[in-house]
């Protein structure tokens, strides 16, 4: 965990990253370089990747073979900002979050390739903003694929282009909104009363 720091470099990881309460975590930090991970960043007790409190980072990839885990959520950007995108070409999973991104901004969006499981697979709450999300050929297999809720924003589109496997495949609630949703993949609703895609609570698409 880095507090009140500013590093340069970048952090990269082909082994195994297990902290006790993060696997890798940024609070009130600058973290110059980015992330990259093609091994295993875990942690059994909160997230895989944490940054909280104004942190920044220019990217976050996890690449093929990669996996980044965490009891509660895989990637968690509280408050915090990742310039450069979050890419995922292994597999990202948490019990409540696969990627989640609460009051924090993700230029250069999030793109998907590789498998994201979890409670919600990708979720922007608490007026979070992202460019674009982008499921590019990726699985994303939880009870709410892509969730935007409260007031959270994705400014370009969501795009869809492999498998969403879920309850409800994407859902926008609470004033949340997009520029777009865009689907020429596979969006399965897995179970009765439930929807591939739902928007409820004032939110908005620009075109679908």
């Amino acid at each position: 965990l880095f507090t009140g720091s500013s590093v340069t470099g970048g952090i990269v990881n082909s082994g195994a990253i297990n902290g006790g309460s993060y696997g890798i975590g940024l609070n009130a930090s600058t973290l110059t370089g980015g992330i990259v991970n093609s091994g295993t960043i875990s942690n059994g007790v909160s997230r895989g990747i944490y940054l909280v409190s104004g942190s920044s980072t220019d990217s976050i990839t996890n690449q093929a073979g990669g996996t980044i885990s965490g009891s509660f959520a895989g990637i968690d950007i509280v408050g915090s900002i990742v310039t450069g995108g979050i890419s995922n070409g292994g597999a990202i999973n948490g019990f409540s979050y696969g990627v989640g991104v609460a009051g924090g901004t993700v230029t250069g969006g999030i793109v998907n390739s590789g498998t994201i499981t979890g409670g919600r697979g990708i979720a922007l709450v608490n007026g979070s903003i992202v460019d674009d999300i982008n499921n590019a050929g990726g699985t994303i297999s939880a009870a709410v694929g892509i969730h935007l809720a409260t007031g959270s924003s994705v400014t370009g589109g969501i795009v869809n282009s492999g498998l969403i496997t879920a309850a409800t495949g994407i859902r926008l609630s609470s004033a949340s909104s997009a520029g777009s949703i865009s689907n020429s993949g596979i969006i399965t609703a897995s179970s009765n009363g439930s929807a591939g895609i739902r928007l409820s609570s004032g939110s908005t698409v620009g075109s679908v």
